[in-house]
This record gives structure tokens, C-alpha cells and sequence, in this order.
């Protein structure tokens, strides 16, 4: 509640305006990489646990992936080159598929800056449900089925703002 208190009174105080002025101790430099590499590798791993389980359950979309993937690869080198990888469309749609259908059930949490509609709110913590809103049907057609069509290039503008965010939005992604 300390940390809830200091943040509340703090915005409360200085309004909109933000204030830097913490410098990190070398022990909570240490901790932020740390729980940023944990983060990074574990939630690599989880999506491509995810995405070779989607593979095994649904062979068409695992032979049109392997399709795209063996078509890029360089005939002289027998790899893909990054800046090639980086530019197939179907990969990208299977690997953002999985990670809408597997995102983690943890909301997003962010603090009011300013009040709203809804009362005095300044200061309040409030949560984003990014489950729930990545499983709404009213978000996503049939968005309990694995379809990665919906994140090719000529669908993907259909998708409305905000309701896809395995890595939040705003100042405050993930980087």
C-alpha cells in the first residue's frame, strides 16, 4: 500500500506533469534486466510451445507456413536471410495468432493521470482485461479458433485499434 500511496499522492500533487527524479540503485538495475530476460525468453518459449502445438493440431496451416518458409530460403546459403524473414506475411499472421489466442491471463495495469467520466479517478489503478478482450467475440470472429488469416496483410486493417495488445500500447509497451 506504501508504493499505491506515494504514486496516488504524487500524481495528485503533480497532475499530468512527470517527475524523474528516483535515480535506480545498481541492485534494481540488476533486478529490471534480470526480469526482463526472464520475461524475454520465457514468453519466446511459450509462443513457440504455442504455435508448434497449433502446427500438430492443424496441418494445413503448418503446410502453408512451411510453404511460405521453404520458398524464402536462399538458394546459395540454404538460410533465410533476417531482412527476407522479417518481410513473410504468414509467419508473421501465425506468430500474432498465437499470441492473441495464448495471452496470458494477467491484466495490464496502469495508474489515471487524470479524472474521467467516471468520478474522481486520479491516482486509481485500473486494469485492462487483454484476455478477455483477445477472446470477446465481439472483437474476434470465432475467437476461441486458431485462425491466422485474420492477421494476413489484407485483413488486418479490420481489426480495431486496441484490441489486440499482447504487448500492451502506448508509452508503456513492451518494448
Amino acid at each position: 500500500m506504501f508504493i499505491e500511496e506515494q504514486v496516488t499522492n504524487r500524481l495528485l500533487n503533480e497532475g499530468n506533469e512527470r517527475l524523474w527524479d528516483k535515480q535506480m540503485s545498481e541492485n534494481e538495475m540488476i533486478a529490471q534486466g534480470f526480469v526482463f530476460l526472464v520475461a524475454t525468453y520465457g514468453g519466446t518459449a511459450l509462443t513457440l510451445a504455442f504455435s508448434i502445438y497449433e502446427m500438430a493440431v492443424n496441418e494445413d496451416i503448418q503446410h502453408r507456413l512451411y510453404d511460405e518458409l521453404t520458398e524464402a530460403i536462399d538458394s546459395e546459403t540454404g538460410e533465410i536471410p533476417d531482412d527476407e524473414l522479417a518481410r513473410l506475411p504468414y509467419l508473421d499472421a501465425v506468430v500474432s495468432e498465437t499470441l492473441r489466442r495464448y495471452t496470458a491471463p494477467v491484466p495490464l495495469a496502469r495508474y489515471c493521470t487524470q479524472d474521467c467520466k467516471l468520478g474522481d479517478t486520479a491516482g486509481q489503478q485500473i486494469e485492462i482485461p487483454v484476455h478477455a478482450i483477445h477472446h470477446s467475440d465481439l472483437n474476434y470472429k470465432d475467437p476461441f479458433i486458431y485462425d491466422p488469416d485474420r492477421f494476413m496483410p489484407d485483413q488486418k486493417q479490420l481489426i480495431r485499434p486496441y484490441t489486440y495488445l499482447p504487448f500492451g500500447a502506448g508509452p508503456r509497451h513492451c518494448v
